[in-house]
């Protein structure tokens, strides 16, 4: 399979088979006449050898007399007559001979043939062989030309469709009740952004961090399940006719129609689960969701080998793309090393290469793909650089967007693999393409479930044919967001915001860093609420500007409700205090005839509320009253002065605020005229000279209502006018 890549990039897969036949032929009829120089054997055979690309080398586990010999028995079977048996019979031994000196000049060099071991039987059977191996190669020939002359336009046509549909099969109820229960503190864990594995780093967590927290929860239950399958070797479940996890992953309060999306968007976000099929199998009345697993993954020990194969493929590939520069040539690498090993398998519908075309192990771990594996493989390939990158999915096709500089772009793997058509191995046409310009062509429509979900992406490569063009340097930064909060009934409402207009605001509540992609974060949409001691970070994004710096802030969410009884007096809203914050004092309560004494702790009013304390726990403070009496006031002394005037006296009242003074000239004190004063001498003027007056006084204090309260009136006393 490696060495057939070399062969078959530079002619189509349906035509490998008649090549390698040819150049069987070649050989054979070289080491029969021996009129051929082995240096031009060497070249012809060391063109089937596995290339190394970007430094990392393939070695063949097959030799080209088996692949040659089984490609054949396999295709032509049959069709076989008994003369093609005995031709194929001739080749055979021939390509054996071929092996057999390719092994001997790859170990010793050029080498010239001065003795063959075996010749042909007759003059007219080597010009036979001759005839033959002219007219194959020029058909072969004739192909490769009409390749050529394909338009990539007509090569695109037949790359959509790659994505096969999602297929569902419902489960019975009994079924339900035969799966184990998974760990639900191990998915709280693994939710919070705490990665079980060193896997995680090949997701993206970009449509995660956009979705709401019912939708993420039954992410998490994917996650959890898959990882479990991913590490250890527990054997997966076969039932009617699917291999499917023995774990319930309940999708409840979602609709089926909703988790099915979700489990899509989870299998293009987790290209590490690489033995999903794509399927799942469902159990509606039990809101029960399962992914389905490929056959030849079934077995723990099975998927153990296939993950460390995967693992190899994968690290190998890492130190070509960690010795890139930029995060640019890092994806040029990546996309070149995928374009350059698979080969797209036109007929994975009818008669695949491979059955896991739907996965990124195709793609490592086999030479033939379409879209989906594209996809995937360099969904990890990235991400596991560091370089933020999701899948995108239209009705029938998949292809990447890439983060470069802090903003998106559109890259398809699959459309820049060529195979030889149109005179390209590869081209760079949809590699760090805008929005724009990738949905120019019509297929790349996104399906509805992406919608508000993706970032902007406004920014182009230029790239062409041959150029990758070049992406976009940003000239501005995003503001750094700003944590600002208030107590509120059950926690601390929390509020982030950037000065940057449009931007988009990512956090985590656990102490890890907030990014849109490569973390487990939460797309800020509006304010919320903590009920615990939180570490909050945040982090503002934008196309075409630079991220902003990471913003961090503590805030305690812990919140104690104090009461307030006001027994008997008007009613004093509760409060919802911070831990180790103090609580407001409110406005006094009111109450007719009594005044407010404070706030005490108990009940029975003994220890009053210092509001310079501390809250550490909810608390009720009631409501001291004291009710107005003050004693009957006196008059000490009534002075006339001059002007017409007299001066009271007053004894004064304990706890009053003031006195009211009462005048008359007629001893029943009928229309009397008041004057208030809060002192205890007050002086009378405007009356007329040689007259008699009376007067009486009484204290008085304002109540929490903030009325006048008033004692008994004094003794009258008179006097008479006289200056």
């Amino acid at each position: 399979m490696q060495q057939q890549k070399a062969i078959g990039k530079f002619v189509h897969r349906k035509e490998n088979v008649m090549k390698k036949k040819v150049l069987a032929l070649f050989m054979a009829v070289s080491l029969a006449s021996a009129s051929l120089p082995m240096t031009a054997l060497a070249t012809e055979t060391g063109n089937v050898s596995r290339q190394e690309e970007m430094g990392i080398a393939e070695n063949s586990e097959t030799t080209e007399e088996s692949k040659l010999t089984e490609a054949d028995n396999e295709r032509e079977s049959e069709e076989e007559t008994e003369s093609t048996k005995a031709q194929k019979t001739a080749e055979a031994t021939e390509t054996q001979k071929t092996a057999e000196a390719t092994e001997t000049i790859e170990q010793q060099g050029t080498v010239e043939v001065t003795e063959t071991t075996e010749q042909p039987e007759t003059e007219k059977e080597t010009e036979a062989f001759k005839e033959q191996d002219k007219s194959e190669a020029l058909e072969v020939e004739t192909e490769e030309a009409d390749k050529q002359r394909i338009s990539i336009e007509e090569v695109l046509k037949n790359r959509a469709g790659g994505l096969a549909s999602v297929q569902g099969t419902a489960l019975s109820q009994a079924q339900a009740g035969q799966l184990k229960q998974v760990n639900r503190g191990g998915i709280h864990t693994y939710g919070s952004a705490i990665y079980l594995t060193e896997w995680d780093k090949y997701s993206s967590n970009y449509i995660y961090n956009n979705l709401d927290s019912d939708e993420q929860a039954f992410w998490d239950k994917l996650d959890y399940v898959c990882c479990l399958y991913l590490i250890s070797g527990e054997d997966a479940v076969s039932t009617s006719g699917m291999i499917i996890p023995d774990y319930e992953i309940s999708y409840a309060p979602l609709s089926l129609e909703r988790a099915v999306e979700i489990f899509l968007m989870f299998n293009y976000s987790n290209p590490q689960y690489y033995f999903i099929n794509g399927g799942y199998a469902y159990i509606e009345p039990s809101s029960i969701l399962l992914p389905t697993f490929y056959q030849e993954f079934r077995s723990g020990s099975a998927r153990s080998k296939a993950t460390q194969a995967m693992k190899n493929q994968i690290t190998s590939c890492e130190s070509a793309i960690a010795a890139a520069g930029s995060a640019e040539q890092k994806a040029k690498v990546a996309h070149d090393y995928i374009v350059k090993k698979v080969e797209y398998d036109d007929n994975y519908l009818t008669n695949p290469e491979n059955p896991f075309h739907q996965s990124a192990y195709s793609v490592f771990c086999d030479d033939h793909s379409v879209c989906a594996g594209y996809t995937k493989a360099f969904e990890m390939l990235m991400n596991g650089a560091g370089i933020d990158t999701i899948a995108l999915l239209s009705t029938d096709h998949a292809w990447n967007m890439i983060k470069i500089n802090d903003s998106w772009y559109h890259t398809d793997c699959t459309w820049d693999d060529m195979d030889g058509y149109s005179g390209y191995e590869m081209i760079y046409n949809f590699f760090n393409r805008s929005e724009s310009v990738i949905r120019s062509d019509g297929t790349h429509e996104i399906q509805s479930m992406f919608d508000g979900k993706l970032p902007a992406s406004t920014l182009d490569s230029g790239a062409g044919n041959t150029s990758i063009g070049k992406c976009a340097t940003p000239s501005k930064k995003t503001a750094t967001p700003k944590v600002t909060y208030k107590t509120v009934k059950n926690g601390v409402q929390v509020t982030i915001s950037s000065n940057t207009s449009n931007t988009e605001i990512y956090y985590t509540t656990n102490g890890q860093t907030a990014s849109s992609s490569y973390t487990k974060s939460h797309r800020y949409k509006k304010p919320f609420t903590i009920s615990k001691k939180t570490t909050i970070k945040a982090i503002a994004v934008k196309d075409t500007y630079w991220n902003s710096d990471q913003t961090s802030k503590t805030v305690d969410g812990r919140v104690y409700t104090v009461n307030f009884k006001s027994n008997g007096g008007s009613s004093v809203s509760k409060q919802y205090v911070q831990y180790n914050k103090v609580i407001k004092k409110p406005s006094n309560p009111k109450r007719s005839k009594y005044t407010f004494a404070g706030w005490y702790t108990d009940s029975k009013l003994t220890k009053a509320w210092d509001f310079n304390t501390k809250i550490k726990s909810g608390k009720t403070l009631y409501a001291k009253w004291k009710k107005i009496s003050l004693k009957k006031a006196v008059i000490s002394k009534v002075q006339n002065v001059s002007g017409k005037k007299i001066k009271v006296t007053v004894k004064k009242v304990s706890g009053a605020d003031g006195y009211q003074i009462q005048y008359s000239t007629k001893s029943n004190m009928k229309s009397a005229k008041t004057v208030t004063s809060s002192k205890t001498t007050t002086t009378i003027s405007k009356l007329s000279k040689g007259k008699k007056y009376y007067v009486r006084v009484k204290a008085y204090k304002k109540d929490s209502t903030g009325k006048k309260v008033a004692g008994k009136w004094s003794k009258v006393k008179n006097f008479k006018v006289s200056k």
